[in-house]
């Protein structure tokens, strides 16, 4: 398991979240499928990726499946 970045904040009102990375492939970011989100200390989740935009060097928008209010979104 590798760490690619935090979430920094809740995009629009669906709930996206914006995730700043250290990725240097951004390709390989297309085929993810999920991202496993710490949640405790050393306790992982797996959440379902439904779309990844605005991806660029710094940022990610990512919906996650789960995810589908600001409220939901602002809990991460």
């Amino acid at each position: 398991m590798k760490e690619i970045g935090k979430i920094v904040s809740v995009h629009g009102v669906d709930g996206d979240l914006i995730i700043s990375h250290n990725i240097v492939n951004l390709q390989s970011i297309e085929k993810l499928s999920n991202l496993l989100i710490e949640v405790w200390n050393q306790s992982y989740i797996p959440y379902f990726i439904e779309e990844i935009q605005g991806i660029t060097k710094s940022n990610l928008c990512v919906k996650f499946e789960e995810v589908n209010s600001r409220e939901e979104g602002k809990s991460f």
